[in-house]
């Protein structure tokens, strides 16, 4: 490994330099998708940082006055304006990357490294995972169907499914082009469902897109679960909900720029989304319950960081040959599992320390999923 030091003695960047005749780069797998499946672009921010929205009301249907004995302005019925409320969106992520790739590490690489090899990687890698994560976020966190979170099934996923399309049937979503959005997790669950019969026969315009399935006309896009909202279960969508704008794309290559021997790259990406406030109704998304852990405990031991739920790994010290392990999670259906190495401790049990470190390990599990904390118990 060739590790620069440049002047204020902090490295620069690491890079793997090869005598051999390889030409090969271990490239992570890339995940193509469309945002346009779950979004749309209906809307021009040319010339613009904002755009204003009017939301006009409409107008309630009556009887018509036929022998005009109402005593009413019009036979069609009681004149009303209607109203007129104007929603703004103003795009927020001006987001920007930059690096620099020496000629002798592009030429001792073989020309792996070249810089538009680069900026495809660093795209594809790195910009549309963020695009797409805050995507996710944004309708999950706008939708108008949310439910209380439950626990998914191989038995009750598709029934969950069917509840989800029925209710966007009664809030009038069109039904063509709606979107399943599922982790892999869930995934798993609708291919173990005896009620499900799903349609893999996919057009390969539709593959290129992420689109891997089809179950109740709802196209099937399994998104990875890092690029999700916590405790994910399902959401269904339709386009016609959310405007994803990417207003502004800017991808540079800069050969031998002032400073450096070799080539400079630069992005720059603008890109917002947004949940129309008339439309939230097409979004139905159902949250599984949350799998963090409630309270843990080790004796009177002071745990660091202070326990929180969401923080899943601790130190604790002792001289106590014993302490006693109690865990609850908070949602009740979860299984607790303690183990002090390989030893399993029930929760309210003591646990026996060998001089050094321990590491107890708490598994919280529900169906297929699972969250694991670890704490290393340190005795001296």
């Amino acid at each position: 490994m060739s590790n620069e030091v440049i002047g204020n003695n902090l490295p620069s960047r690491v890079v793997d330099l090869t005598d051999q005749y390889t030409n090969c780069v271990d490239e992570t797998f890339v995940k193509h998708s469309d945002l346009t499946l779950i979004s749309n672009q209906d809307m021009s921010w040319d010339g613009a940082h904002s755009v204003r929205v009017y939301k006009v009301t409409t107008s309630p249907m009556s009887d018509y006055d036929r022998s005009g004995a109402e005593s009413r302005a019009s036979r069609y019925g009681h004149i009303d304006g209607l109203d007129a409320t104007t929603e703004i969106m103003t795009l927020k992520n001006d987001r920007s990357f930059t690096f620099a790739i020496d000629k002798l590490d592009r030429d001792e690489t073989q020309q792996a490294m070249q810089a538009a090899t680069a900026l495809a990687r660093q795209i594809g890698l790195v910009v549309f995972p963020e695009v797409e994560k805050y995507l996710y976020n944004v309708v999950a966190e706008g939708a108008g169907n949310k439910p209380a979170p439950k626990a998914l099934t191989k038995e009750n996923i598709y029934d969950e499914i069917i509840e989800a399309n029925a209710i966007l049937d009664d809030a009038q979503v069109p039904s063509k082009n709606r979107v399943l959005i599922v982790p892999p997790k869930v995934y798993v669950l609708l291919k173990r469902s005896a009620d499900i019969m799903m349609s893999t026969d996919i057009a390969q315009e539709k593959r290129d897109k992420g689109v891997i399935a089809n179950i109740d006309g709802c196209q099937v896009i399994k998104v990875p679960e890092s690029q999700l909202p916590k405790n994910f279960g399902f959401m269904i969508t339709h386009p016609v909900a959310t405007v994803a704008p990417l207003k502004l794309r800017d991808y540079k290559i800069h050969a031998d720029p002032p400073g450096i021997s070799g080539d400079l790259v630069e992005g720059r990406v603008c890109y917002d989304a947004f949940v129309l406030d008339n439309k939230v109704k097409a979004i139905y998304y159902q949250e599984q319950p949350d799998l963090s852990l409630k309270t843990l405990t080790i004796g009177s031991l002071a745990l660091t960081p202070t326990f929180d739920g969401g923080v899943t790994n601790y130190t604790a010290d002792t001289t106590d040959a014993t302490n006693v392990i109690t865990a609850n999670a908070e949602y009740e259906g979860a299984t607790v599992t303690i183990k002090n190495g390989s030893t399993v401790v029930s929760s309210g049990s003591a646990a026996t320390w060998a001089s050094g470190p321990n590491p107890v390990t708490i598994t919280v599990k529900e169906g297929t999923r699972s969250k694991v904390y670890e704490v290393i118990v340190t005795k001296s």
